[in-house]
C-alpha cells in the first residue's frame, strides 16, 4: 500500500478525509501573516469603513465591557488617572471609556497613522500619537490597557517589556489560541501558555489570566 494510501486508510477511520485543493481555493485561503500586519495593509484596513463597522462586533463590545469592569476594579477612574490604550485603532475602546464616565486622562497609540486620525475625530478631548509597540513609550502611565495585539507581534516579549516600563499595572487581552482560526495571528496562546509567557518576561509582577468573552479571549492583569 502507497504511503497516501495508507493515510487515507487511517483517516477514514476516523471519519475524515485528504482533500488536494485547487490553485484558486489555495490562493484564496492562505497569505502572509507578515504582510497582514505590515504598516501598508493596516493603513489600508483602518481606511475601509466596511473594515471598521465589522470590526466592532457584538463579540468585541463584549470583551470591551469586560476590560471596563476590570479598570473600574482597579479604581483607576479618577480626574488624576491616566490611561493609554496600545494598539487603540480608531478609538472605539477610549471613546466607549469617556461615555461610561471615566474622568481621567484618556491617551492612544497605534502603529496606523490613518488609525491615529480616526481616534483624534472620535475623542478631540484624547491624546493620540503614532508609535511603533518595539520602541519605548515616551511617557508614565497609571494604566495601560493593549488589547488583541500581542497576537500579531513577531517578538511580543519585546513590545510587552515597552509597555510595563511606562506602567506599573497592564490589561492585556488575546484570542483563546485553541479556539482562534485566523491566519494572520503570529501567536496562539492557550491559557497555560500566555501565564507562561507573561510569568517569564514579566518575572517581578503578578500575573493573573482569565477565559473571558465565551472563552474566545484571554484577560491578563498585570499588576
Amino acid at each position: 500500500m502507497g504511503k497516501s494510501n495508507l493515510i487515507n486508510s487511517l483517516l477514514r477511520h476516523f471519519g475524515c478525509k485528504l482533500v488536494r485543493l485547487s490553485n484558486n481555493e489555495e490562493s484564496e485561503d492562505q497569505f502572509d501573516p507578515l504582510e497582514r500586519n505590515d504598516i501598508a495593509t493596516l493603513e489600508a484596513l483602518w481606511g475601509d469603513a466596511e473594515f471598521r463597522k465589522k470590526y466592532l462586533s457584538p463579540q468585541r463590545q463584549r470583551l470591551y465591557e469586560i476590560v471596563l469592569s476590570e479598570i473600574q476594579s482597579l479604581e483607576i477612574y479618577g480626574p488624576n488617572c491616566s490611561l493609554l490604550d496600545v494598539g487603540c485603532g480608531p478609538g472605539f475602546f477610549p471613546r466607549l471609556l469617556m461615555d461610561k464616565g471615566f474622568k481621567g486622562q484618556v491617551s492612544g497609540c497605534d502603529f496606523s497613522a490613518q488609525a491615529i486620525s480616526l481616534s483624534s475625530s472620535l475623542i478631540p478631548e484624547g491624546q493620540f500619537f503614532q508609535h511603533d509597540i518595539y520602541s519605548p513609550i515616551p511617557e508614565k502611565y497609571d494604566l495601560i490597557i493593549c488589547m488583541e495585539t500581542l497576537e500579531h507581534l513577531l517578538h511580543p516579549e519585546d513590545g510587552l517589556k515597552n509597555l510595563i516600563q511606562a506602567a506599573p499595572r497592564l490589561i492585556l487581552t488575546v484570542p483563546e489560541g485553541r479556539k482562534d482560526s485566523f491566519r494572520g495571528h503570529l501567536n496562539l496562546w492557550t491559557k497555560e501558555s500566555f501565564e507562561v509567557f507573561l510569568q517569564k518576561t514579566l518575572s517581578d509582577k503578578e500575573v493573573q489570566v482569565s477565559e473571558v468573552s465565551n472563552e474566545k479571549n484571554l484577560l491578563a492583569v498585570i499588576l
